[in-house]
């Protein structure tokens, strides 16, 4: 049954986020519960990624995602597009640090944090977000929940298929299985066995 396997996902990244998240003050009971129901959602690639009909599976650029938001015909699509952005930054964040911290790059991980903070403030200060309290906590502390994030996924009993990025050092993404290519911006493309 699907949602059995999406049950076992949920509680494991549970206990992860429990055992990885060190200072309980850090964040509060519901930041922990968003962000393990954030990581069991974004192990389904669909819920990460778009398609794109000329090269298939890929991750839309944060500047892309924020022209989307500030253009939205209306406030619910606004908060969705800020949304899909911050999740988006939190997660790549969180499992390609040392990716994006390397000089020279044209996005790094600077640049990932601060855009997945603002689309996260900007969800807080929103009175109509009936989540704003969660999302301004994670805009106060992205750095730390994109840590707790990584410290989650490079676990070693991580249960799923890893996949690896084509360059040192090696970070584990857990993707469904299937033979696909995904292209991120910023990143050259990761196989997903």
């Amino acid at each position: 049954m699907a949602g059995d396997g999406n049950r076992d996902l949920t509680a494991y990244f549970y206990d992860q986020i429990q055992l990885h998240s060190g200072d309980k003050d850090t964040f509060s009971g519901g930041t922990l519960h968003y962000l393990t129901l954030l990581l069991t959602a974004l192990a389904q690639a669909s819920s990460l990624f778009s398609y794109d009909h000329v090269v298939g599976m890929e991750l839309r650029p944060l500047a892309w995602l924020f022209k989307d938001a500030m253009k939205a015909p209306s406030k619910g699509d606004r908060r969705l597009h800020l949304l899909q952005m911050g999740q988006q930054a939190l997660f790549v964040a969180g499992i390609f640090p040392e990716y994006f911290s390397r000089p020279g790059r044209s996005v790094n991980l600077t640049y990932y944090q601060q855009m997945g903070a603002s689309a996260y403030a900007s969800l807080a200060e929103d009175p109509g977000n009936p989540s704003h309290e969660i999302h301004g906590e994670v805009s106060r502390q992205f750095p730390q929940a994109t840590a707790l994030i990584g410290h989650v996924v490079r676990d070693p009993a991580l249960p799923g298929t890893p996949i690896w990025t084509p360059d040192e050092p090696k970070s584990k993404i857990l993707l469904p299985e299937g033979n696909s290519q995904v292209v991120v911006a910023g990143i050259p493309r990761i196989m997903i066995n």
